[in-house]
């Protein structure tokens, strides 16, 4: 039951991450334009850098210890002070270099760089960890939910210009700074905190460390991906891929809602020793997440043509095939870590992890240098793509001889047939509305999802089971 609750929890947000960028995401990139946009993603990378390095490869490692030692009250106190002074002691050391950086080489856009340190601070004093390996998301959304609807109305009221990017980069980051405060009242009523000794936080050091390793490769080919383009390129292709950046994203946040809310769970369950329930879970994740990422890829390639020039602006018409190309890694990416997180990290193979990383940031660095300067965006975009596959390919080479491969890809092609006719369903009524509107979009969305959901009750055997079950416990509470 509390994992049915916090994937409701869960999924409830990223659908609020997913509305809210309808409004934010045209409104900023008209008021900022491309330029300014690019400025902003540009800088934020940066920053982005610092605030990684400032917490290492703290996230993950501190889940999967909670989740641990959830159940032994002495080792989650003395978990949470050596892992969250630890992080506070690394993000003030990252915060110093940053200054540094800033005052050297940042001066042409000083402001704008000196109040995002905010997210560095963010970043330090993050406690997320403790309440997902404690599988209490609710009060992590509520938080979130909070901090994002007041940042909505702050962009809305004082974003007005061109000129306005520090402004919105001010907005983002006091925000996202008074939102992590906000959790401290929580965190006294569940843990003792007491300063520990610095020997005691040195302990971790290696752990954390190989948590971080992977943790550069991905920012690689994540964030790394603008800074190419802003020193290789302009901050116009940076913007046209940084908005490209967040659809795919954004749409990617649904399948991943349900890795993150698993990822305790399995990691307490590899705690107890408990392999063969562990791995049944693993597959069965993995067949919601392919159910859910292919028909958000088709989703997004067949509304993108009616889309982008209402929800961006015509000033954004290129971004139209860069998105298209960049839908593909919501299916990858998911997959991808699915097999990391819920096998690879839960169970601290740690190795394994870090060659399948290295190999695809090896693919990005090598791709954006060949790609950006012929291609601009559109070869970021190809870099990105290609990088995420390389990684899924290594995983899986790496469990093949661990996890049940096969049953992975159980119904994959239902799957994809079937989000391959919502696709022609829905790139259909956009001829037939034949402008850009955020009713063709509704329109396209609309009769996409009941297209879907009709065909996978039909074709998918455990969907439909898990449909009928549903509604049977529904209509015996009425």
């Amino acid at each position: 039951m509390r994992v049915i609750k916090n994937f409701i929890y869960n999924t409830g947000y990223q659908l609020l991450t997913i509305i809210l960028p309808i409004i934010t995401i045209p409104y900023v990139s008209r008021k900022l334009g491309a330029n300014g946009l690019g400025i902003y993603s540009f800088t934020n990378a940066i920053v982005q850098n610092f605030a990684l390095f400032g917490t290492l490869g703290i996230t993950n490692y501190a889940i999967r210890q909670v989740a641990y030692f959830r159940d032994d009250p002495k080792k989650l106190n003395y978990t949470f002070n050596i892992v969250f002074f630890f992080q506070l002691l690394l993000a003030s050391c990252s915060l110093l270099i940053y200054f540094i950086f800033v005052l050297t080489k940042g001066r042409q856009y000083l402001y704008i760089y000196l109040i995002q340190a905010l997210m560095i601070v963010s970043a330090g004093i993050d406690v997320s960890w403790l309440f997902i390996g404690l599988e209490d998301f609710k009060k992590n959304v509520v938080r979130n939910t909070v901090v994002k609807i007041v940042g909505l109305i702050l962009i809305l009221l004082f974003v007005k210009g061109k000129k306005d990017v520090f402004l919105y980069a001010m907005i983002l980051s006091i925000t996202q700074f008074t939102g992590q405060l906000l959790m401290f009242p929580y965190v006294y009523n569940l843990v003792d905190v007491k300063i520990p000794h610095l020997k005691e936080m040195v302990k971790i050091f290696l752990p954390v460390f190989l948590m971080f390793i992977p943790q550069i490769g991905i920012q690689v080919y994540t964030v790394m991906n603008k800074i190419f383009l802003g020193i290789l390129d302009t901050k116009v292709q940076t913007g046209y891929f940084d908005v490209s950046d967040k659809i795919s994203r954004i749409a990617v946040t649904i399948p991943l809602s349900v890795i993150s809310v698993m990822y305790p769970r399995i990691s307490n369950l590899y705690s107890k020793n408990d392999e063969i329930f562990a791995k049944e879970e693993i597959v069965k994740t993995i067949q919601i997440v392919h159910l859910v990422s292919f028909p958000l890829c088709m989703g997004i390639v067949g509304c993108s043509k009616w889309m982008i020039p209402w929800f961006f602006g015509k000033g954004y018409l290129p971004v139209i095939k860069i998105v298209s190309i960049m839908a593909s890694i919501v299916i990858i990416m998911s997959f991808s870590t699915a097999i990391g997180d819920l096998y690879l990290l839960a169970k601290n193979h740690m190795k394994a992890y870090i060659r399948a990383i290295f190999a695809g940031s090896c693919i990005s660095v090598i791709g954006n240098f060949l790609l950006i300067p012929i291609l601009h965006a559109i070869g970021a975009a190809y870099s990105v793509v290609l990088a995420e596959l390389i990684v899924l390919i290594v995983m899986l080479y790496e469990v093949k001889n661990e996890l049940p491969i096969i049953k992975f890809f159980n119904n994959i092609y239902i799957y994809f047939l079937n989000s391959f006719m919502m696709f022609i369903v829905v790139y259909t009524v956009g001829l037939v509305f034949n402008t850009s509107s955020i009713l063709t979009t509704f329109a396209q969305i609309l009769i996409g999802i009941i297209i879907y959901v009709f065909l996978t009750i039909i074709d998918v055997t455990w969907a439909r089971d898990y449909a009928i079950r549903f509604f049977i416990k529904i209509k015996s509470r009425i």
